[in-house]
């Protein structure tokens, strides 16, 4: 049997392991509690953490500092070890962000992140700096440098808890990137190879993520270079002592250089996988079979799908020839496999309609080329979309491409030229329920040459 001192000496160990690998409840932090004791301590609506650094821990009544702490027995506790005991447990997931952030700003992104994942808000706990580490030991005793055993506080704990959460105010030049210690927390992650890294936004910003996905090429072109226009060399820290420590470190080991690459090569990765997973929103919105069509390869659908986006949907993309092209794309998915869905067989036709608005009006090069490129494609398998597309849909999406193009070319319709357009899509209507009830490849070539001799007039 243990004596009294061996369980004393037990229990005080087992409280200071508690206590160092303890974590904030994500259910506290999205708590009215919490959210309460924010703004009554910081007479602020929604106040920043270095804010609430001296609401917490100075003045008249700091949270915790005539506390023992469980690691070293000496007054003043970390923020976690003065919470109730139901709001912290073992740490499920390190949390990688900046005192630069408000309440509200964490409180959206945690909550963001939850409705994405499902996760429950009682099962999760953060390894959040401002809660665990014992903030008297580093502003009181250490005049707030935190830089102390870098390797202990990053590498270690990262290994033990084995999960990343990264919140990013924006993907617009966000603030994330610009300091220090969350650029050596993600290199830290990336270096151990196997901590998963999630990277979460506020919702208004996550909604503004998407809508620039929405614009296509350009808009992701623009995301990818907001989130790579960093250089670690230039981050900053609150403190100049934490700022040098953590950049001898960078420094005396790989660089700032392979720094950066390692961390823009995460950030794009993860702007693919956001674009992956809006394709898969579409998929599932357009009723296409994911998971329960095992003949149909998802790489396959998700092409097939950005191509029906960009050709179809996004209403910035305004020029046929991208219009053309991004159908093109969709078509050589199409012939990669003898199985086609619905949702291809929409692309399929959406391409024969952008190649007839193109070849119906005075072509240059790139549109030529692709219009040509369509003809040797259509005659390839144009029996088996027939087969499988009803002529009524066919009809309609040629009938919105025709009318995307005259929006096109002109900016808008002229109330005078609305009845020429219907005759004109009449004509249209009839001509191609002719070629598809005859099952014969429509002869474009005809018009292809008449383009390429340059006439001026209209091609039937």
């Amino acid at each position: 049997m243990c004596s009294l001192p061996c369980l004393q000496e037990l229990t005080r160990r087992t409280l200071k392991c508690q206590s160092q690998e303890a974590g904030v409840g994500v259910a506290y932090l999205l708590s009215d509690a919490f959210s309460n004791l924010a703004k009554t301590r910081s007479n602020s609506d929604d106040p920043n953490f270095y804010v609430l650094k001296d609401a917490f821990f100075f003045g008249d009544d700091p949270i915790g500092k005539n506390i023992p702490c469980p690691r070293d027995a000496r007054l003043g506790c970390a923020l976690v070890d003065a919470l109730p005991r139901h709001v912290r447990r073992q740490s499920t997931h390190y949390l990688s962000w900046t005192w630069k952030y408000t309440v509200g700003t964490v409180q959206d992104a945690l909550s963001s992140w939850l409705e994405d994942t499902g996760l429950l808000p009682e099962d999760i706990f953060l390894y959040m700096c401002f809660f665990v580490n014992n903030q008297y030991r580093i502003l009181y005793d250490c005049n707030g440098v935190g830089s102390v055993q870098l390797e202990e506080v990053f590498e270690s704990t990262l290994k033990r808890i084995g999960n990343m959460v990264a919140i990013l105010d924006g993907w617009r030049c966000p603030v994330y990137l610009t300091r220090i210690w969350t650029i050596f927390e993600q290199f830290t992650a990336i270096k151990l190879g196997n901590v998963p890294v999630t990277i979460v936004l506020p919702r208004e910003q996550n909604n503004s993520l998407i809508g620039q996905i929405r614009e296509g090429e350009d808009g992701i072109l623009q995301v990818t270079q907001s989130l790579c226009a960093f250089e670690s060399v230039h981050a900053t820290a609150f403190l100049p002592q934490d700022e040098e420590t953590v950049k001898e470190r960078i420094r005396s080991t790989i660089g700032f250089e392979e720094v950066d690459e390692k961390i823009r090569s995460f950030m794009l990765d993860w702007v693919g996988n956001v674009v992956q997973e809006y394709m898969k929103f579409l998929m599932s919105r357009a009723g296409s079979p994911i998971s329960s069509d095992r003949h149909v390869r998802p790489r396959r659908l998700q092409n097939a799908a950005l191509g029906c986006a960009l050709a179809g949907e996004s209403q910035t993309l305004n020029r046929m020839g991208v219009r053309v092209e991004a159908a093109l794309l969709v078509k050589r998915v199409l012939l990669s496999d003898s199985k086609c869905t619905k949702l291809e067989l929409q692309c399929a036709a959406l391409l024969r309609g952008c190649a007839d608005a193109a070849l119906a009006t005075r072509l240059r090069g790139e549109e030529l080329v692709l219009a040509e490129d369509s003809l040797r494609q259509q005659e390839a398998d144009l029996g088996r979309i027939r087969a499988d597309l009803e002529d009524a849909q066919y009809e309609a999406l040629c009938a919105e491409a025709d009318a995307e193009h005259r929006r096109w070319q002109r900016g808008k319709v002229r109330s005078e030229e609305l009845g020429i357009r219907n005759h004109l899509e009449e004509i249209r209507r009839q001509t191609l329920r002719s070629e598809l009830a005859s099952s014969q490849v429509p002869c474009l070539q005809q018009r292809i040459d008449w383009a390429k001799a340059g006439s001026t007039k209209t091609a039937p």
